[in-house]
């Protein structure tokens, strides 16, 4: 048993590591960002396995990422739905599910996605902005609103100025136009 324990824990260890130089890769903190890299070692990490579900789910997220940036979207949705079975109620994977569902210029499922996040995480101000972006050509009115709860929630957050401006923006054309 006690052998059975340490090997365990030296496999958590190496899938550690091997998640810990895939963000590394990712996000370009060495180097200039490389998510092909990254998803090689997200799926290393992920084939070696995780003893606790919170680093499985969120490796199957950063998968998800990671091949989103390579504009790989039937595995990024793919990577991003298998963390939500692990881990159902995530709000930043709904987020970036959204954002996989926007690229592809489907503005349907995006705003599901980007609902669910703002649902779970109602003051969730990057997803909120999303979704209000997302509505702009579906339902303008429904946008307004979004943007103005956006604007309400982000008004005094310094990390929101430049959305905060953006959303202002919009909401000034779509109140012209309705």
């Amino acid at each position: 048993v006690g052998a059975s324990s340490l090997m365990t824990e030296q496999e958590d260890f190496l899938s550690l590591q091997k998640f810990a130089g895939a963000e590394i890769d990712r996000v370009g903190l060495c180097d200039d960002p490389n998510p092909g890299r990254a998803g090689e070692g997200y799926l290393n990490a992920l084939n070696i396995g995780f003893q606790n579900e919170l680093y499985e789910a969120e490796a199957h997220h950063r998968t998800g990422l990671a091949y989103r940036d390579q504009e790989k979207f039937p595995q990024a949705i793919a990577a991003m739905q298998k963390s939500l079975e692990v881990r159902p109620a995530i709000a930043e994977v709904y987020h970036h599910l959204g954002t996989v569902y926007e690229r592809m210029l489907d503005a349907e499922r995006a705003i599901a996605a980007y609902l669910t996040a703002v649902r779970l995480r109602p003051n969730y101000l990057v997803a909120r902005f999303h979704l209000a972006a997302a509505y702009v050509e579906v339902d303008p009115k429904r946008s307004i609103r979004e943007f103005e709860t956006y604007v309400a929630l982000a008004e005094d957050r310094q990390r929101e100025q430049d959305r905060l401006q953006r959303a202002k923006e919009h909401l000034i054309r779509l109140q012209q136009n309705y």
